[in-house]
């Protein structure tokens, strides 16, 4: 039992220390909305090409070399002024499961709350904020295949620990 413990607390970092230094970093790139203030930090190296933002400046659209895998950030303003994450997530659910979705993950917390799950061969995550004194919705989503969810799964914590409220127009 004595030489399985001193394995364990000897080998543990060791391997933890090699599977760290062989894991790549990625280059990250920041993207900050000046409309609707949402900021993230995104791997430029996963999603290189950058889609024309639309001509009403609420968002931007970042896809992988494929086009396959997609970082959607976007930003509404509160025109039905839900007072609570909960009405903002209900309708992106609604959204969701009409188009086919289904829902396997969901969290909340005072002002955000995050949806995740399956389309036939894809992957969704949902991250929406309620920001500005409860006067904008900032949305970010991420879109990969199945068959990609051992590249993107470990980023998409990384991505939407990294969205947030950033200063918007006007203020």
């Amino acid at each position: 039992m004595k030489r399985v413990a001193f394995l364990t607390a000897f080998t543990l970092p060791l391997l933890m220390n090699w599977a760290y230094a062989g894991a790549e970093p990625h280059v990250q790139a920041i993207y900050h909305n000046p409309r609707f203030g949402q900021m993230l930090e995104y791997p430029r190296d996963l999603f290189p090409i950058t889609l024309p933002p639309p001509e009403n400046g609420d968002g931007q659209i970042f896809t992988s070399q494929d086009g396959k895998s997609e970082v959607i950030a976007s930003g509404s303003y509160n025109v039905d002024e839900y007072g609570r994450i909960d009405e903002v997530v209900a309708q992106d659910a609604q959204f969701r499961t009409r188009d086919g979705w289904i829902i396997t993950y969901r969290t909340k917390g005072k002002d955000w709350a995050v949806l995740s799950g399956m389309k036939d061969d894809r992957i969704f995550y949902d991250k929406l904020l309620l920001t500005h004194h409860k006067k904008i919705i900032n949305t970010l989503t991420v879109e990969y295949p199945v068959a990609a969810k051992a590249v993107f799964d470990p980023v998409v914590p990384r991505i939407a620990a990294s969205f947030r409220e950033g200063k918007a127009g006007g203020e």
